[in-house]
């Protein structure tokens, strides 16, 4: 798995729905410093009992959480935390236990190559009182990690072992809401993870698209002395009912209203896209997120990553985030004149300005001229015809039939192997069509077609945007 100096931001992308942004008509403006806020009293709450802890504390970010949780769970130093060697806490919070905690990190690689297990605590833990080692005062689990769901039954036999030594168990659930939506959303789930350990941090900002923040939950004790090292770490928020609201609307209407389901069913969709051009994958695609085996199927990163973004994709490396998306209030250039885009809920897609197809259709062209790299053993003729079914199918899947509504058009563009079309139709008679539906179920009889262009590759220099 590849990484550079600013990390994966695929986690960081959602945007505030319509409903979060309504939520702030009725908010409380209490002092939340002063425990005034009634608005972020209440999703507190609300995550306690979700979790079946006593307490729970909004924090602003699951850096923060993390962080706090596991310097409440320690004592006096020398400690040590045992973790997954990929975990965040290990390697994305500027080694924040040092500095706060005082502690050591003992990064353990997963013996299955996807979670922790057991077997695995238990040969790297330090249980001895010998004066050359730190003993292991956190077990810190997270869940998932790079998408991968790690069992209930394995956290629970984790967390049995781990109170029979005395250690306590964190676990970092920033994408627990993930894990819990497959098939469909479950709160008993919830409960049932966090049941076996003594800590949990939930996030609001990455999935379920709350601008900011997360919950720690846990005893009265680790959550009051969490609240007190909030303060001490300038943590304090004043009138954070601005953000709590935001934030239990994500939980209520994304998580309950099963939109990650949504999001983990988009990462199916182009995990079977992807395998059916003979790709393989670094890890299991359990719920929102893909990581592909690139090198194995011959791609190079750099025109791959150029590639998807010119389609209107972000990713990072070979790794692709799945998420649920409302876009409002966005505008997109077309020749020279604005299309005023407004509502629609999608999938992570993008729409596709016609400049940018042009662009994604060049960058297609540099692929076909690389073909004999994409197998060594492969001709240059063999390696142009499966990059032409790669990057026309993936692209198709990734950038491929996205809508937007406004008060007098629908637009809709879609793709397939051998052509992009766009087509335009009056919203009189397509009221009822949702964003992301195909228009094939309308009655075709009913539609007002402004324009339909077929272009096949390459496309040609007479090509433009309807005016």
């Amino acid at each position: 798995m590849k990484s550079d100096d600013n990390g994966p931001p695929g986690d960081t992308l959602t945007t505030p729905t319509r409903s979060m942004l309504a939520a702030l008509e009725s908010i409380n403006l209490g002092d939340e410093v002063y425990s005034e806020c009634t608005t972020t009293q209440s999703l507190e709450s609300r995550i306690a009992s979700l979790l079946g802890k006593s307490s729970a504390l909004f924090v602003l970010s699951g850096t923060m959480g993390n962080q706090l949780a596991l310097r409440s769970l320690l004592f006096q130093p020398p400690h040590s935390i045992l973790l997954d060697s990929r975990s965040h806490i290990q390697l994305h919070e500027a080694g924040g236990v040092a500095s706060l905690s005082q502690a050591v990190t003992i990064p353990v690689v997963p013996s299955n190559g996807k979670y922790l297990q057991l077997e695995d605590v238990q040969k790297h833990v330090v249980l001895s009182t010998d004066v050359h080692f730190a003993p292991t005062g956190v077990i810190s689990l997270e869940n998932t990690i790079a998408g991968v769901i790690m069992p209930v039954e394995e956290v629970r036999r984790i967390g049995e072992w781990a109170r029979g030594v005395g250690i306590k168990v964190h676990l970092d659930g920033a994408r627990l809401w993930n894990a819990c939506s497959v098939p469909e959303p479950s709160a008993e789930l919830l409960g049932e993870y966090a049941k076996h350990v003594d800590s949990v941090s939930v996030c609001f900002s990455k999935s379920l698209g709350a601008p900011v923040g997360s919950c720690i939950a846990g005893d009265e004790r680790t959550i009051a002395n969490a609240r007190h090292m909030r303060k001490a770490v300038g943590g304090g928020i004043r009138q954070a009912g601005i953000l709590t609201a935001m934030a239990r609307v994500g939980v209520e209407e994304v998580f309950f209203g099963g939109k990650l389901s949504q999001a983990n069913a988009s990462a199916k969709i182009l995990a079977e896209k992807w395998a059916t051009l003979g790709g393989g994958f670094m890890l299991p695609v359990d719920t929102n997120m893909l990581w592909l085996d690139l090198e194995g199927r011959g791609i190079d990163d750099g025109i791959w990553k150029e590639a998807v973004e010119e389609g209107g994709v972000r990713i990072w490396g070979d790794r692709i985030v799945c998420h649920y998306r409302e876009y409002s209030h966005v505008n997109y250039e077309r020749a020279g004149r604005k299309v005023e885009a407004d509502g629609g809920s999608l999938q992570k897609t993008r729409l596709v300005p016609w400049r940018r197809l042009r662009r994604l259709w060049k960058l297609r062209a540099k692929l076909l001229m690389r073909g004999g790299r994409v197998g060594s053993k492969k001709s240059a003729g063999e390696g142009r015809r499966s990059e032409r079914g790669l990057t026309d199918s993936l692209t198709s899947t990734l950038c491929g039939m996205v809508l937007q509504k406004n008060e007098k058009l629908v637009v809709i563009y879609t793709t397939c192997s051998s052509f992009w079309e766009t087509r335009w139709y009056s919203t009189d008679s397509f009221r009822d069509l949702k964003a992301g539906e195909q228009p094939i179920s309308a009655d075709s009889e009913s539609l007002t077609t402004k324009v339909l262009l077929p272009t096949r590759y390459p496309i040609t220099a007479g090509a433009r945007f309807p005016e």
